[in-house]
């Protein structure tokens, strides 16, 4: 197991330095204060950003050139607990808004994918992973719990971060 938010710090980094990755602005949590993109991702309920109204700290964002919100990550590094992974994903939706470093993003809705990403154990994992994500998806496309109207919810394991990278580059350029 690694120590809290080391693989996406590291994850953050590289996607700042991909090339394929250029044109977008990656801003990522756990990385070293002052380091350029490293910063707080917050949903909160309400409209502004306060302590009380946090209901969740997502660990990395991508934004296109018109500062859309394009993807935003959660990685759990430790397991694929199911609860873990369910309350990543319904406490970014129940919020009202977004900010990424204090700032407000209003650009976020069926254009945006909301991935969480679970360090794979030994066992049936994929299985389990793809029902919640089935039933996770299901439970919102009412959209009454879905505040920020993110359409597009994955849920992924992955085995290190060598091959997490490549995952994240595979899912934001499906083509390449």
């Amino acid at each position: 197991m690694s120590a809290h938010g080391e693989i996406t710090a590291w994850l953050g980094r590289q996607l700042k330095e991909e090339s394929l990755l250029r044109s977008y602005s990656v801003y990522y949590d756990h990385g070293v204060a002052g380091e350029k993109g490293v910063c707080e991702i917050s949903s909160v309920i309400g409209s502004d950003l306060r302590r009380e109204n946090k209901i969740s700290e997502i660990d990395i964002a991508i934004l296109d050139r018109s500062e859309r919100v394009i993807f935003l990550i959660e990685i759990e590094e430790s397991e694929d607990n199911p609860k873990k992974l369910v309350v990543d994903v319904i406490t970014t939706l129940l919020g009202d808004k977004i900010f990424i470093n204090g700032i407000e993003k209003k650009q976020i809705g069926d254009w945006t994918t909301l991935i969480v990403f679970s360090k794979k154990t030994e066992g049936y994992h994929e299985k389990r992973i793809g029902d919640l994500e089935k039933r996770i998806g299901q439970l919102i496309s009412n959209g009454e719990t879905n505040g920020l109207k993110i359409k597009n919810i994955q849920l992924a394991l992955f085995e290190d971060k060598e091959k997490l990278k490549d995952q994240v580059i595979q899912l934001i350029f499906p083509n390449k």
